[in-house]
């Protein structure tokens, strides 16, 4: 204790603090340079109830928000900048009151801010303004960009809603990636190796049967562990997660 009262840049804040050259509050360790020390000691401060608890992913968002919108050509600030900034803020925050914080709360905000920024310089590239912008230009932006149709959906509304545009709808695309399929015989061949072939790594043979049999997508495959399986000698059962199924 003795050493890091002396060597640790944290203490060091902290003496500081103490001797009233740096005020104790979130705004002078926000500003303070060395931010590890700073952010350790902000929330040693709030754990003994010296700071009040603040939410730090909101804060974080702020200042993403402010270098975000910076340096944007006119034509994209004057819608860009009052959605994110008050629009996705606002809801984020509403949500997050309903639902409760989460790892993707302020994921999901920076997503769809994005989403709109990519939107509105199509827009500007092309020399369409939102205000006269058909219902096409969406239709022609999604097909290049599918999955961008729910976070783009977000700006649409706000937009009519204050009267910078009329009314747009994302048309719901199919999911970026293609879908692969098989003819039956090709299909029925593919299970039949799989079922036999000992050549093949296990994990490929157990995979690519569940998802041959059971229309299971590999990503969703790969997540099961022994708790998912029930072997009770004769018969080998997925718990729910996938439905009751047998393989």
């Amino acid at each position: 204790m003795a050493k890091w009262t002396k060597r640790s840049r944290t203490a060091a804040l902290l003496r500081k603090m103490l001797r009233e050259e740096i005020p104790i509050s979130h705004t002078a360790l926000d500003d303070h340079p060395a931010f590890q020390p700073a952010n350790l000691l902000r929330h040693s401060l709030t754990d003994v109830g010296i700071l009040k608890p603040r939410d730090e992913g909101g804060v974080r968002f702020e200042r993403w928000l402010d270098a975000f919108l910076s340096d944007r050509p006119d034509s994209v600030a004057r819608h860009l900048t009052p959605f994110c900034r008050w629009e996705v803020t606002a809801r984020t925050r509403q949500l997050i009151r309903q639902k409760g914080i989460t790892d993707g709360s302020y994921m999901r905000a920076r997503l769809i801010c994005r989403t709109a920024e990519r939107f509105l310089n199509h827009l500007d590239q092309n020399g369409i303004d939102l205000g006269t912008a058909p219902q096409s230009v969406v239709e022609q932006y999604l097909d290049d960009n599918p999955k961008e149709a729910s976070s783009l959906r977000n700006f649409l509304r706000w937009a009519a809603r204050t009267g910078r545009a009329r009314r747009l709808r994302p048309i719901k695309h199919p999911s970026g990636l293609k879908a692969t399929s098989y003819p039956p015989d090709e299909h029925k061949k593919w299970l039949q190796r799989l079922s036999t072939d000992e050549s093949l790594p296990l994990i490929t043979r157990i995979t690519g049967l569940i998802s041959g049999l059971y229309g299971r997508p590999a990503s969703h495959v790969l997540r099961l562990t022994r708790a998912d399986i029930i072997d009770d000698g004769n018969t080998l059962l997925n718990r729910p997660r996938f439905d009751a199924a047998s393989f």
